[in-house]
């Protein structure tokens, strides 16, 4: 079993860009377990932990987002998932609340990362983003589907 997983390992990082089925085999190991990443254009990005103003808003916005979809039934709301384009392996990103439709979401049940991109994203700007940052993650929800990033 160890022999398998240290073949995995070097196959993946031989390549040049990881794929979502590779990010996804990547989390079972230990010592990704406990963190909270990205996979951006093939890019893994380690995802600093967010500070209590941070936390917060995006509480409050899941929150209020959650009471409407519960109240009309028009969707499911999200903190952190991982949403990425089926047929787009190279590409998964974990907003810090996202609301998908129902009509668009494969599966309300699974575990997984969820196949579609979400509708609305919402990115909150932590101390060390910068614009650039925050424009470039914007236009790759766009770019993929998402209909609003906030």
């Amino acid at each position: 079993m160890r022999e398998a997983i240290m073949d995995r390992a070097a196959q993946v990082d031989e390549r040049r860009g990881y794929t979502v089925a590779d990010f996804d085999w990547l989390l079972q190991m230990p010592e990704y377990a406990d963190g909270k990443f990205e996979l951006i254009e093939g890019e893994i990005i380690t995802m600093d932990p967010v500070g209590f103003v941070h936390g917060h808003r995006a509480t409050r916005i899941a929150r209020l987002l959650d009471e409407y979809a519960e109240r009309t039934g028009t969707g499911m709301v999200t903190t952190e998932t991982g949403y990425y384009r089926a047929g787009d392996g190279e590409t998964l990103l974990a907003p810090d609340v996202a609301f998908t439709r129902m009509e668009n979401l494969p599966s309300p049940d699974s575990e997984e990362f969820v196949p579609v991109m979400p509708d609305l994203a919402v990115e909150i700007k932590s101390p060390n983003d910068t614009f650039a940052h925050m424009r470039r993650k914007a236009e790759l929800y766009l770019r993929r589907g998402t209909q609003i990033v906030w």
